[in-house]
């Protein structure tokens, strides 16, 4: 009996890290489209200074469905660089916008925007046609 319920326990516990997990990923997925509104709906082109940037822009809030706090705990995104420095980055190993709990997923930047691509893109001069 004590064994069944130690599985029990442990099962719970992988369970709600999974959970858990799963939940911060959706929430940076999110914001990673968030982002992405604002960079190329700003004029200039520019990276967010804060979460109020994002949840006040209206295309960039148009990707939020959760409550405001939810992915201030469960995203980590730095507000301090520049556009300029974001572009010249590797969404491969970018450090500004992860799951505050990635859990076991090892690949979840590949399902991110593309940001520093995004970002080369918003800051090439524009060509009159």
């Amino acid at each position: 009996m004590l064994l069944i319920l130690v599985g029990a326990i442990i099962t719970r516990s992988v369970l709600n890290r999974v959970f858990a997990a799963a939940d911060s990923f959706q929430l940076t997925l999110d914001t990673s489209r968030a982002v992405e509104a604002f960079i190329t709906t700003t004029d200039p082109p520019a990276w967010p200074t804060s979460w109020s940037d994002l949840f006040t822009h209206p295309p960039s809030a148009a990707h939020f469905t959760e409550d405001p706090a939810r992915y201030k705990n469960l995203v980590l995104l730095d507000f301090t660089p520049t556009l300029a420095e974001i572009a010249v980055t590797d969404n491969q190993t970018q450090q500004f916008l992860v799951p505050a709990d990635p859990g076991y997923l090892e690949n979840w930047r590949d399902y991110l925007q593309d940001l520093p691509a995004i970002a080369v893109e918003a800051l090439e001069p524009q060509q009159d046609p």
